[in-house]
């Protein structure tokens, strides 16, 4: 949604984000309906929709780092 992949590693790096961070084309922009930036989508291992975060704070880095623990905590 414009911004590019440099940019986006740039904020990555910057926030001290330490797991993998992509930027989507525009289908999958559209298939899960992303409507703002940042954003983040959490996928289960079996492909589904777990949970989604709009927006970015400290707060929330936490959030999502917890959620990505317990995603890749489940069992195939």
């Amino acid at each position: 949604m414009g911004a590019s992949p440099q940019m986006v590693g740039l904020f990555a790096t910057q926030k001290g984000i330490n797991y993998p961070v992509f930027t989507a084309q525009e289908d999958i922009i559209e298939a899960y309906g992303v409507d703002s930036v940042p954003i983040n989508i959490f996928l289960g291992r079996d492909g589904s929709q777990r949970e989604t975060e709009k927006g970015y704070d400290e707060e929330k880095k936490y959030k999502m780092e917890e959620e990505i623990i317990k995603l890749l905590g489940e069992k195939d």
